[in-house]
């Protein structure tokens, strides 16, 4: 099977679902990890010597908990994809028979990859949601775009 891309998912959504929008992102590589582990205060053989910025210290514990945030490659696990597909064969199906109808039309590409999610949506589904959602903020500072009055 040739490399699996957003742009051929899509297409083989729309194709085998009749799908009338169809959105897919690759998520490889952009999968983030928040761990935290626990510091005995007493057992440090010196201080810190002042609290790091990802250090917080638990007063009930006595304790230092550390966090961090961090950036995991799939590259050694496969490709991992999400999605959001609208079609009228949805109609009348449960959430568990739509992923079902998905599984079975993407059977040799979900076999492919690593992860997938899909949230399965009918057309009439999909145009509530668009009209009750907030509008876009990206590019704005507090949803205001700079330099304009209020």
């Amino acid at each position: 099977m040739a490399q699996i891309t957003d742009a051929s998912m899509r297409e083989i959504i729309t194709q085998r679902l009749g799908a009338v929008h169809v959105e897919v992102a690759d998520m490889s590589g952009n999968v983030l990890s928040l761990s935290a582990s626990c510091h005995d205060s007493m057992m440090r053989t010196k201080p810190f010597p002042k609290p790091f910025p990802h250090h917080r210290f638990s007063h009930t514990t006595n304790r230092f908990l550390s966090l961090s945030l961090t950036r995991i490659s799939t590259g050694g696990c496969g490709q991992a994809f999400t999605s959001l597909i609208v079609s009228p064969q949805f109609h009348g199906l449960t959430s568990l028979k739509r992923h079902r109808l998905v599984n079975a039309a993407l059977r040799d590409e979900i076999a492919a990859i690593h992860a997938w999610t899909a949230k399965c949506q009918t057309p009439e589904e999909w145009e509530r949601a668009r009209a009750t959602a907030a509008p876009p903020t990206l590019g704005t500072v507090g949803g205001q775009v700079e330099g304009t009055a209020q």
